[in-house]
């Protein structure tokens, strides 16, 4: 086990953190989609950015889960990757 992986492991017997943790699982679902779709495209951040006509750094913020992004944003990158946004709302 690394020692983030330790770190994390004692930060969960916090509440507070566990909760935080459960609220931002969304975010980072939705960075980890992002980013696999890239590779699955092929693609390097620069070329995603060249082709959605932003930064190599605001990809990386994305991926990070660090930038809020809107749907115009998600239907660029869909444009850019070969792929299509589909948004739906399920029952909980």
């Amino acid at each position: 086990m690394t020692d983030i992986e330790k770190l994390h492991e004692k930060w969960l017997q916090n509440p507070a953190y566990r909760q935080a943790l459960t609220e931002l699982e969304p975010e980072f679902e939705l960075a980890s989609q992002l980013l696999e779709e890239r590779k699955k495209a092929s693609l390097n951040q620069k070329e995603l950015a060249a082709r959605m006509k932003t930064s190599q750094s605001v990809i990386s913020r994305i991926e990070r889960g660090n930038q809020n992004v809107t749907v115009k944003m998600l239907h660029h990158f869909a444009d850019a990757t070969g792929t299509k946004l589909e948004l739906r709302f399920t029952e909980k």
